[in-house]
């Protein structure tokens, strides 16, 4: 699957990556990226691949695709950031082509061999588990529910088509679970802790 399209974005995607993270140590930051950083700068690669690099993947893997006007095979190769970028971010002795080509020996897939039919029919007598199911868990603490709905909150600020009320029900629950959470900080009865110390 991998005809140099994914190599690309990998490579834009890492320089973004290193130009974030020199950017940070300018700061005086901790370089820290979060998910939604590092899916806006895959967003951003993806973006920015040329449709040359496209077209001369597809190019080499079928070659009845001609083009109408020659391209040359070099023209997906991306600018490497600045030097001081490079010698502030990376150990003296890597280079930015080290650091995109670090992971090109890693397997992202496997050949589809006869045998794997065999683990397929036999896997596919199984129920499928549903993508949606939620795995039983523990009780949810207070603090974990407020971080779960500033979370959504988060989510729903960010959709372009917001389903009114949702928010608002949102926010209604998020104040209800801070007065559970007040009311269990309130200081127990005596009484309860020795109820609670009775076999």
């Amino acid at each position: 699957m991998d005809q140099g399209i994914i190599c690309n974005v990998k490579q834009l995607y890492k320089k973004k990556l290193v130009e974030h993270y020199w950017a940070m140590a300018q700061d005086g930051q901790v370089k820290e990226i979060n998910l939604l950083q590092g899916i806006r700068f895959l967003r951003e690669s993806w973006d920015d691949v040329k449709t040359s690099t496209i077209f001369n993947c597809f190019k080499k893997c079928l070659p009845n695709v001609r083009n109408a006007s020659a391209q040359s095979e070099n023209s997906d190769d991306i600018d490497e950031p600045d030097r001081m970028i490079i010698r502030d971010c990376f150990p003296i002795s890597m280079t930015f082509g080290d650091f995109v080509q670090a992971d090109r020996q890693l397997v992202t897939s496997d050949d589809f061999e006869p045998e794997h039919n065999e683990v397929l029919s036999e896997t596919s007598d199984e129920e499928p588990e549903s993508p949606f199911e939620e795995p039983s868990c523990g009780f949810v603490t207070g603090q974990e529910a407020l971080r779960a709905l500033a979370t959504l909150v988060n989510h729903c600020s960010q959709r372009q088509n917001i389903v009114p009320g949702i928010s608002m029900a949102l926010h209604q629950y998020r104040d209800l679970v801070i007065c559970d959470i007040l009311q269990e900080k309130r200081q127990a009865d005596l009484r309860y802790y020795f109820s609670k110390s009775k076999p």
